[in-house]
């Protein structure tokens, strides 16, 4: 099967008249990516404030993100930024990425597992999402959510609203909302 994403190289390099195969370009930019997570990604601010605070509360935190395994490695334990904020292999139980799963969301799929994995009834638990994908995934999964706005789903403002409890601007408004 060809990897798409070095179809895509090829012709990025075609566009701007690089000189390199798709492959070489392909592989220039994971290795830009890699860089860039490892220190360039930044938490939002409060972010981890909030996950102390659950975390302290004796709440069981997991992640269902449709980024790769890879990526959320890099978090844990290449990002410096990230780990002198938090550590993500202390404070979350179950960490579930797009390789747990055959549907990345909107389909439910990766919030039913983390309810199987967890042993946890869904009206027990509460998802914290920025985008409509999200919501609607774990909308579906029966699981209550609270969405926090970003700028790349604000087209999506409308809907995410229409489908949660609480819509927040901000992580220290999620930590006012969580802890009032």
């Amino acid at each position: 099967m060809t990897n798409p994403y070095v179809g895509y190289s090829e012709k990025l390099a075609q566009w701007l008249n690089l000189g390199l195969s798709g492959a070489q370009v392909h592989a220039k930019r994971f290795a830009i990516s890699r860089r860039l997570l490892k220190t360039s990604v930044r938490l939002r601010e409060g972010a981890a404030d909030v996950v102390r605070y659950l975390k302290g509360q004796g709440k069981r935190l997991g992640i269902a993100t449709t980024t790769r395994q890879c990526n959320v490695d890099i978090y844990c334990d290449e990002n410096v930024s990230i780990r002198k904020e938090l550590l993500f292999r202390d404070v979350f139980e179950l960490m579930l990425t797009c390789e747990c799963v055959t549907q990345i969301k909107p389909d439910p799929e990766v919030y039913c597992l983390m309810l199987e994995r967890l042993g946890l009834p869904a009206r027990d638990c509460l998802v914290v999402e920025d985008s409509l994908e999200g919501v609607t995934a774990a909308v579906k999964a029966g699981i209550d959510v609270v969405a926090i706005r970003e700028s790349w789903s604000l087209e999506d403002a409308d809907r995410i609203a229409e489908l949660t409890e609480h819509y927040v601007e901000s992580h220290a408004d999620l930590l006012k909302l969580f802890a009032g």
